[in-house]
C-alpha cells in the first residue's frame, strides 16, 4: 500500500534517506518525525520553525488553514443542531462570526467577516478603509458622527445576521439560535446597549462582557446563586435591574483554552473546530487573529489554584478570536455539551408571601 501512503507527500530533497534501512525521503521524513518530535521536525526538516506558546501550544498556522470540513462557505453541516454568532465592535469597524455546532462540541466555522465589508481577504483595523463613518458618511450620503455610525452599524449588522436564513448541506435552511455584541467597552458600553433595547431581535441577542480571571480570584462557576441567574461553565446570565436586555459574563482565558484544544483536534474528531472549505491562504487573517495570544500558566500561592492566562502580543490583532471565543460560549448556552460538562442551572425568583 506504499502508493497509498505517500499519496500527497511532497519532498524537496528525492534521496535524502538511508539505503540501509529506508526505501523513500518521505520515510525519512516520518521516521524524523517520530525519533525527534514535532517541534524539531518543523524546525530542522520544514524550515518553520514553531514559535514559543507558552502554556498552550497552538497549532501551526498551515495546519489551521488546511483544516477545513469540506462544506462551502454560509453552509450548516448535516448533523449540526444549533447556530451562534457573535459581534466584536471597534469604534471603525465591527467583525463578526457565526459557527454551527453539533453534540459533543464539535464545531464548523460557517462564515465570518467585517462590517462595513473591506473588499479584500486581509487587512488589519489600521489599514482597513471602508469605515463605519466613510460607509454611513460617503457610501450612503447618511451625515453622522462617530457614535451615530457606531450605532447604526451595530443596528444593521444585527439585523442582517438575525435575519440570515443559512443553507443546510441536507436541505433546507437554518437561522441563527443566539446572537451576542460584545459590551466590554467603558465608553461605548450605554450606546450599545441601546443599541440592543432597541433591535426587534433583541430577544435572541446578549450584552456580553469577556474578563479573564486570575486565579486568586473566585472562578465565575463559584459566584453565587442569584434569583433570575443562568449559570454554565465559566458563564453566568444576569438580567441587570430595571433593564430589558440579558448580561452575559465569562471567562475569557478559560474559554480560550478550550478553543484552542479544539482547533489541535484531529479533523473529524469529536470536539475539533473547522474551517469552511476555501482557498487556504484565505483564511490567512482569520489564523493569525487566533494565533495572536500568548498563554502562560499562574497560580495562587494562598489557594494553590492555577489558571492559563492569554494575552496579546504586541502588534497583532485578536478580534475574529474573540469572535470564535464568543461563539464557543454562545453554543454552551444553547445547550452544547462536552460529555463532561455539567447542565446550565438557572435559578428561578422565588415568590414572596403578602400578608393583609
Amino acid at each position: 500500500h506504499r502508493e497509498t501512503m505517500d499519496a500527497g507527500c511532497r519532498v524537496a530533497w528525492d534521496h535524502c534517506y538511508s539505503e540501509t534501512d529506508e526505501l523513500s525521503a518521505i520515510q525519512h521524513a516520518y521516521n524524523m518525525l517520530i525519533d525527534y518530535g514535532y517541534e524539531a521536525f518543523q524546525s530542522e526538516c520544514q524550515c518553520e520553525p514553531i514559535r514559543d506558546e507558552g502554556a498552550v501550544l497552538m497549532p501551526s498556522s498551515e495546519f489551521l488553514k488546511a483544516k477545513q470540513s469540506g462544506y462551502p462557505r454560509g453552509t450548516v453541516p448535516t448533523d449540526c443542531t444549533k447556530l451562534t454568532a457573535f459581534i466584536d465592535q471597534q469604534d471603525n469597524l465591527l467583525y463578526w462570526m457565526v459557527v454551527a455546532w453539533s453534540e459533543g462540541f464539535t464545531g464548523y466555522i460557517v462564515d465570518y467577516g467585517s462590517f462595513p465589508d473591506q473588499k479584500r481577504s486581509y487587512f488589519t483595523l489600521e489599514t482597513a478603509r471602508r469605515t463605519l463613518l466613510w460607509f454611513f458618511n460617503k457610501q450612503l450620503q447618511q451625515p453622522m458622527d462617530q457614535e451615530g455610525a457606531l450605532h447604526n452599524g451595530i443596528s444593521r449588522l444585527v439585523s442582517t445576521l438575525a435575519t440570515r436564513t443559512f443553507p443546510r448541506a441536507g436541505g433546507g435552511g437554518q437561522t441563527i439560535d443566539q446572537l451576542a455584541i460584545d459590551t466590554n467597552n467603558g465608553k461605548r458600553t450605554v450606546l450599545i446597549k441601546s443599541v440592543i433595547e432597541q433591535s426587534p431581535h433583541r430577544a435572541s441577542i446578549l450584552a456580553s462582557y469577556g474578563r479573564g480571571v486570575k486565579a486568586r480570584h473566585k472562578q465565575i462557576s463559584q459566584w453565587q446563586n442569584k434569583p433570575g441567574r443562568e449559570k454554565g461553565p465559566e458563564w453566568v446570565i444576569d438580567r441587570p435591574e430595571g433593564q430589558s436586555i440579558r448580561q452575559l459574563i465569562y471567562d475569557t482565558w478559560f474559554w480560550k483554552k478550550r478553543a484552542a484544544d479544539a482547533l489541535a483536534l484531529a479533523l473529524g474528531s469529536k470536539g475539533s473546530l473547522a474551517f469552511f472549505k476555501e482557498d487556504p491562504e484565505r483564511h490567512r487573517m482569520v489564523v493569525d487573529h487566533i494565533r495572536s495570544n500568548k498563554a502562560f500558566e499562574t497560580k495562587d500561592e494562598g489557594s494553590g489554584q492555577s489558571v492559563i492566562e492569554w494575552e496579546l502580543r504586541p502588534g497583532e490583532e485578536d478580534h475574529l478570536w474573540d469572535c470564535l471565543i464568543g461563539c464557543m460560549v454562545l453554543a454552551s448556552i444553547c445547550g452544547i455539551r462536552r460529555a463532561e460538562d455539567k447542565r446550565p442551572t438557572r435559578n428561578k425568583r422565588r415568590k414572596k408571601v403578602k400578608y393583609l
